[in-house]
Parts: structure tokens; sequence; C-alpha cells
């Protein structure tokens, strides 16, 4: 009876072993999974399971912030550090990550200590490229290419680093070159689409006069976000231009009602009034805009031309010679400089 016993222990703690041992190795298979896979697009789900399985586990908080910091989710980054850090998952690890996603909201603020960290991991191509993203922010598109071209060379099929050069071309309107890398960055089912290089894109399809696109793009993301005024301004815009007056207006109004100082916002808004043959309502967002900026030449020209066709003479005139005034001393300011020249 008690070999039995001693018999039926020893199976029992075996079984609970190789239970333990089972979940341990599947634990870890999964969490490699994980790893593998930061960055795609449905990486965020798995994540969230592994997080209600396994509570305790300090990587996956970590895993989960470089997966928010991808898809462009600043404050989700924050709080899954903070996750990480109560585990006790490793702080130098929680520092870059923390440090990658200020250089995507404070780029400026975070060049020289994101410069500073690649001194010590000149091939990382992540940090390469957190450089190239503080570097555009400072207007230094053309070093951030080559930081983009140097990760590309490596590896050809980075999303990021076709982002982060489509961006600079973006910025130095080189609008063809910024499509060849923007559009396959955007559009990859794979991978994680952060509303900042959605944004890119679409302000790119926007220049570059393809209305209809841009407009969803911006329609979806505005969407997302429905508080963002830059995602608003941008479906103002191409609504306009696809003449859907009613969509710029709404999206208008609401920057307005927000800040009701915004020069273009104003200006676009009384456009978007002319267009409609609205010259009433139109007038008072120029007149508005004046106040802010009272010698922008164009405003006054704007504003001389609708008063025209209102009927209103005497306003028309006074603006009329406004312009005229500006212009004219826009000119000799031009004439002037270029006589200093050497």
């Amino acid at each position: 009876m008690r070999r039995l016993v001693v018999s039926g222990t020893f199976l029992l703690l075996v079984l609970i072993v190789l239970f333990i041992w089972t979940r341990a190795d599947r634990t870890e298979t999964r969490l490699a999974i994980a790893r593998a896979n930061v960055g795609k697009a449905k990486t965020g789900e798995f994540l969230a399971t592994l997080e209600r399985e396994y509570p305790t586990h300090p990587e996956i908080p970590y895993l989960v912030a470089r997966q928010a910091r991808l898809e462009g989710r600043p404050l989700d980054v924050v709080k899954a550090i903070e996750r990480a850090k109560k585990l006790g998952w490793d702080d130098r690890l929680l520092a870059r990550e923390r440090l990658m996603t200020l250089a995507t909201v404070e780029p400026r603020g975070a060049r020289n200590e994101v410069s500073r960290l690649l001194e010590t991991h000149p091939e990382d191509s992540e940090v390469l490229l957190a450089v190239a993203l503080c570097e555009i922010a400072s207007g230094l598109e053309s070093r951030a290419i080559e930081r983009a071209n140097a990760v590309l060379k490596r590896e050809p099929m980075n999303n990021s680093a076709k982002a982060v050069r489509g961006k600079a071309y973006l910025q130095l309107r080189h609008l063809e070159e910024a499509l060849i890398d923007l559009e396959p960055a955007a559009s990859d089912p794979e991978r994680v689409v952060s509303p900042q290089l959605k944004l890119d894109y679409a302000s790119c399809l926007l220049e570059l006069g393809r209305f209809a696109e841009s407009n969803r793009l911006f329609g979806e993301l505005r969407t997302s976000d429905p508080s963002s005024l830059v995602f608003a301004f941008g479906l103002g815009r191409s609504a306009t231009y696809l003449a859907q007056y009613e969509e710029a207006t709404v999206a208008y109004r609401f920057i307005i009602q927000q800040k009701p100082d915004h020069v273009e916002t104003l200006l676009a808004i009384a456009l978007a009034m002319e267009l409609q043959g609205k010259i009433e309502e139109a007038i008072p967002y120029l007149e508005s805009s004046l106040k802010v900026e009272p010698n922008r030449v164009e405003t006054h020209s704007r504003l001389a031309k609708l008063f025209a066709m209102s009927g209103r003479e005497a306003d028309a005139n006074r603006h009329q010679l406004k312009y005229l005034q500006l212009e004219n001393e826009r000119l000799k300011q031009s004439q002037s400089s270029t006589e200093r020249r050497p």
C-alpha cells in the first residue's frame, strides 16, 4: 500500500513538473512569436491576449509599448512602460523605448539625446531613423534622407525607413519622390500604419492633385481622431477641391470653434463660401483674418474683389488702395534686397 502511495505521489509530481515545463515552453514560444511580429497589423490584438493571460510577465507590456509606438499611440506607450517597470523589466530597454517615442512626438527636443544614443548604437536602425525624424523637424531633410538611405541599403524592405525618407522629401516639396516612398509604406496590409504616416501620404496626394484619394484618407484620419485640427483642415482642403463644400465647411467651422483666430482656416472657409457664390458670408471671415494679419496683401485683394461684387464700392476701393500700398512696399523691399546682393 505504501509503495502505491509513493508511486502515486511521484507520478503526481512528475505530472505537475511536466505541466509547468509545458506551460513555460508554450509561454516562451508565444513570446517569441510576439517579438518577431512587433509592428505588424494584428500583433496588437495578440499582445492584448498575452497580457490578459500572463498579467505578471514583465516583457509583455514592454512589447505592448513598442507596438503602441509604431501604431502612433504615445499615451499608451507611457502606460505600458509604467506597467513593465512595476513588473521589473530592464530599465535600459524602457528608457530606450521612452526616448524612441519622444522622438516621434517632440523631435526637436529629443534630438540631442537620441543622437547620443546613436553614438553607442550606430547600427541600430530604429535609433538611426529616430535621429532622422529629429533632423527633419530641425530642417535638415538632406541629412535625414542620407540616414534613411543607410538603413534601406541593408534593409531594402524597411517601410519605416521609406516613411521617414518620404516625409523628408515631402517637406522639401519633392512630391514625386515622396510618393514613391510613402505609397508602399502606407499601403502595406501586413504592417501597422501610424496616423502620422497616413497624414504624410494624404498630404502628398493632396499636393499632387489626387483629391479624391486624399479626401478618403483624411476622412479616415478624422474618424479615428475627431478632435484633431490637422486632420480636419486636411479634410476641408481636399473637400473644397472636390467641390464638396458642405463637408469642407463643417470641418473648417470645427477648427474655428477651437481656434477662432486661425488665419489659414478663416481664409479657407471664406474661399469655400466664395466658390459657392456666398459672397456676403465669405466677407466676415476675411475681415476676421485681417484682425490677426492686417497687412496680408492677398486678403486685401480678395476683399476688394468681393466688396465690388456685392456693390459696396467704398469698401472695395479702401481695400484696393491698401492692397496697392502693400504690394508697392513689397516690390520696393524686393528691389532693395536684390541691389544689396554681391
